[in-house]
């Protein structure tokens, strides 16, 4: 004789005859139904932008020009992550010399190291007078050298281009203290005032 069906399988009642029949119907619509709109539901295509594409800015305040929006971006780290009261910062850069800081609150930033391979996930924003992406997916793509650093002059450094990448620079004078965001270095241009 049929046993019937019990979905349970922990002593329930079972089901028999035109009553299984019924049950597994109703159950396979049911699921038909749920992969019928896994199916069509349209999946939101998240772009794929160049550091230079993430870090560009809008005049005359100069926030970030696709400030809100989530991307997706690829870089080598260059340097280790900062950590800033309940975030962290990580500086990325890519092969023609734009950079991008990462944020991310989690803590798992501290893992990578200067010259790692890194795609990021996340909405842009703005700390601090940075572009920032606020990274919900990190990963680490491979490990390779530390980025070299360009020959710039102080001139050259002034400003939002070279944020987050490697760079050196010669100048004639210099000074140091602290304030209330940390220690700062001053450095004079290249050529005497």
């Amino acid at each position: 004789a049929d046993q019937g069906f019990c979905p349970s399988g922990s002593g329930g009642v079972a089901r028999q005859g035109p009553e299984r029949n019924m049950l597994t119907r109703r159950i396979c619509r049911f699921l038909l139904g749920v992969v019928s709109c896994a199916i069509f539901v349209p999946a939101v295509e998240i772009p794929l932008l160049t550091l230079q594409e993430a870090g560009a800015r809008t005049p005359p305040a100069y926030g970030p020009a696709r400030e809100g929006q989530e991307v997706m971006v690829r870089g080598a780290a260059s340097a280790a992550a900062v950590p800033v009261l309940d975030y962290s910062l990580l500086a990325i850069q890519d092969d023609s010399g734009f950079g991008l800081f990462l944020e991310e609150s989690q803590g798992n930033l501290r893992w990578f190291r200067p010259g790692d391979r890194i795609a990021a996930r996340g909405t842009l924003s703005k700390r601090g007078g940075m572009n920032v992406l606020i990274a919900r997916e990190v990963e680490l793509l491979n490990r390779g050298p530390l980025p070299r650093p360009r020959m710039l002059s102080v001139e050259e450094i002034q400003g939002f281009r070279y944020l987050g990448t490697q760079v050196r620079t010669e100048a004639t004078g210099f000074s140091y203290g602290e304030n209330s965001g940390g220690s700062y270095l001053a450095i004079g241009g290249s050529q005497p005032p």
